[in-house]
């Protein structure tokens, strides 16, 4: 839907709506997480959870099921150069942007060529995606660049994708019909 490609200085801002999908199925049963256990244990009965937090848990299948009707999926999917400490993106909901959804600070990425991350989000919001580098040189070379992917009741759109030539920065406004 909208597609990068030039130098953008101080970024750039891209508004778009995802069409309503028609699906005559939709699983309306609400996602399931473990619970924890009642109380202390001889042994530990899970890994501690290191991920950043999400509002669903993620789904790692490259085969995605249909989401739950009150959420949808975004992944995030970035292309590094050499410098991918360099880079932090957030998502935020547009009209409470103390509403954070992922965020990843400088110095998380470090030794990685691409990132795939998921973010469960509820539907019938409007939200801003900030794709940031600190040294304001956006991802140099060819075979960087961003793309984003919303799956939502079964149908996958491509938010948006560009280049690593974004500068400072850029900013994918969208919105996530019910």
């Amino acid at each position: 839907i909208a597609k990068g490609g030039g130098r953008y200085g101080a970024g750039i801002q891209e508004m778009f709506y995802v069409p309503v999908p028609t699906s005559e199925t939709v699983d309306n049963s609400p996602p399931t997480t473990p619970s924890p256990t009642s109380g202390p244990t001889e042994s530990p009965t899970a890994s501690p959870d290191t991920s950043y937090p999400t509002a669903l848990p993620p789904v790692s299948d490259a085969s995605l099921p249909e989401s739950p009707s009150s959420h949808a999926l975004l992944k995030v999917l970035i292309s590094f150069d050499e410098y991918p400490e360099e880079v932090r993106w957030k998502l935020v909901n547009k009209n409470d942007p103390s509403q954070v959804y992922r965020e990843v600070p400088f110095g998380s990425y470090v030794d990685v060529e691409h990132i795939t991350e998921e973010v469960y989000l509820p539907t019938g919001n409007e939200y801003v995606f900030s794709l940031l580098d600190e040294k304001m040189d956006g991802l140099y070379g060819t075979g960087t660049g961003y793309q984003l992917i919303l799956v939502n009741n079964g149908v996958t759109t491509e938010i948006a994708s560009g280049n690593g030539n974004y500068g400072a920065g850029v900013q994918v406004f969208f919105s996530v019909p019910q």
